[in-house]
């Protein structure tokens, strides 16, 4: 890290983003969004609404699925396990 130009010594982080910080959801939002466009790629389940297909709703930090069947709803969720969100 570099502080008023001066370079620290190596440290190891044990923790993540603190609870409340500014950059929390920003971050989250940007892995969120990494993680959901790898996983929809070629995906074709969800519903049309308006010539559009919608499958997924993000809001904050909660992921809403929107699936017609229990197959579709278990590909998508292997999608985004692979490609990295639990």
């Amino acid at each position: 890290m570099r502080v008023a130009a001066v370079l620290s010594d190596w440290f190891s982080i044990s923790k993540g983003v603190r609870q409340g910080c500014v950059l929390s959801p920003y971050l989250f939002n940007i892995i969120a969004e990494m993680t959901m466009r790898e996983a929809l790629e070629n995906f074709r389940g969800g519903f049309k609404v308006g010539g559009r297909t919608v499958n997924n709703l993000r809001y904050a930090d909660d992921i809403v699925l929107i699936i017609r069947t229990p197959t579709e709803l278990q590909a998508l969720l292997n999608r985004i396990r692979i490609a990295g969100m639990k």
